[in-house]
């Protein structure tokens, strides 16, 4: 049986045997110079993996990846619709400081991340909000069935 992929653009049909690992990449240039990235990427939670453990996992990562890497913030989204969690946290790069924020939320058995990121430190504040704006007016009815108290 074939499924619905659904795209601002339209819909098309594909096999149920695909797993949607699609990112998108967004990006505002403000009128200053400075940049906000904002990429959202779906992925299955791996089975038998909450959504707190999958953050565990993901932070233990960075920090192996990312000798410079510093956690400034981390906690559950209040008022969110779906199970989700916020990380906000800089590293150095090669052309310097990186600040970018996380939210993580479930979505049935999948997970939407959707990051930030801002070389401005000015406009860190900013890149947070992003992220935690969209994780609170995220809907999804599939997931928030999912999630309702019986």
């Amino acid at each position: 049986m074939n499924e619905s992929l659904r795209m601002n653009e339209g819909t098309v049909r594909v096999p149920a045997s695909f797993t949607d690992l699609s990112v998108q990449i967004l990006e505002w240039r403000r009128d200053d110079g400075t940049r906000i990235a904002m990429t959202v990427q779906r992925e299955p939670l791996p089975e038998g993996e909450d959504l707190d453990g999958y953050v565990r996992r993901a932070v233990g990562e960075y920090y192996r990846e990312l000798s410079s890497f510093r956690i400034d913030a981390r906690r559950a989204v209040e008022g969110a619709r779906v199970p989700a969690l916020f990380l906000s946290f800089r590293w150095q790069g090669e052309a310097g400081l990186v600040c970018q924020a996380q939210g993580f939320a479930r979505l049935g058995g999948k997970l939407l991340l959707i990051t930030t990121t801002t070389a401005s430190a000015r406009r860190r504040a900013e890149a947070e909000q992003i992220v935690l704006d969209a994780l609170a007016d995220l809907h999804a009815p599939e997931a928030e069935q999912a999630v309702q108290p019986q």
